[in-house]
């Protein structure tokens, strides 16, 4: 059975060798024409010949018909390939249009739009996906436990595990 381009395309680190397959360059280039002229107006390329690192670990690239064009590119929405555009739904993007990505996805724990995840709002999101209370309860020491003190706008832990989404990024 012959190898895939993407088997092709990883190095052979045996022996301390660290340099691509000619072959799979030549596949890799014939299939990155491909991915550098779609869309036909970006300005950019994704593989560059001569840094092989860029061929070794492709991005994600869009395929013809997919609606989400350049997804690795930073946005102020949440995309997806469901929904390019953000979520539209309950006028959701209107309402946190002034929020990251980031910021956006952790909206969803705060139901009552104060900023701030407490830990019974963690639990409650967690009890609406239909988790038992154990696991509810689990699953809401684990993340308001680890995530609550880097977004503190104080150097003081906070005794409540609160999470502050203003400062969300600094979870990451």
């Amino acid at each position: 059975m012959a190898p895939s381009v993407a088997e092709l395309a990883l190095p052979d680190r045996q022996n301390g060798q660290i340099d691509i397959d000619p072959r799979a360059v030549k596949l890799v280039r014939e299939e990155g024409n491909a991915i550098n002229d779609y869309p036909p107006e970006k300005p950019y390329s994704i593989l560059l010949d001569d840094v092989p690192l860029t061929i070794e670990r492709r991005p994600y690239f869009p395929k013809a018909g997919d609606k989400l064009v350049d997804a690795g590119t930073a946005r102020t929405v949440a995309a997806s390939n469901e929904a390019p555009h953000g979520t539209t739904d309950s006028d959701w993007l209107e309402r946190h249009r002034h929020q990251t990505p980031v910021q956006q996805h952790c909206a969803y724990w705060d139901k009552d739009d104060d900023g701030i995840i407490w830990p019974l709002d963690t639990y409650r999101g967690c009890r609406a996906w239909g988790w038992n209370v154990f696991l509810s309860l689990l699953a809401t020491f684990i993340i308001n436990f680890n995530l609550s003190y880097p977004t503190c706008p104080t150097f003081v832990p906070d005794p409540f595990f609160r999470i502050y989404i203003q400062n969300v990024h600094k979870d990451k």
